[in-house]
């Protein structure tokens, strides 16, 4: 039997766990992408508070997230008992979806 064949053949036989694991990945990864979405979201907000009630400026509002906003929504989170970012790596901020796998944001 040639390898092409064989490969067919397993295909066939375990198509069901294999359209599952494939739908269980896609599931995951919506939910990691609405979870990005919100975090980023309630960053802006916290920083966007933080700027209207004191007046302070930031020559970048990306580096004052990244310094700063990350930590403050980290503990608004655990307080709130959701999941928080173990780092910046696990937000995309500019959109982009280079963000590792599930695996990776465990």
């Amino acid at each position: 039997m040639q390898f092409g064949e064989r490969i067919k053949e397993i295909e066939n036989k375990y198509a069901d766990v294999i359209e599952l694991y494939k739908f269980t990945q896609f599931v995951i990864a919506k939910q990691n992408e609405e979870t990005r979405k919100f975090a980023t979201k309630r960053m802006i907000e916290i920083l966007d508070n933080y700027k209207g009630s004191s007046g302070k400026k930031y020559s970048s509002d990306y580096r004052a997230i990244l310094n700063w906003v990350v930590g403050r929504y980290n503990e608004e989170s655990q307080k709130n008992g959701n999941k928080y970012l173990s780092s910046t790596k696990d937000l995309s901020l500019a959109g982009n979806s280079d963000h590792g796998t599930y695996r990776d944001t465990l």
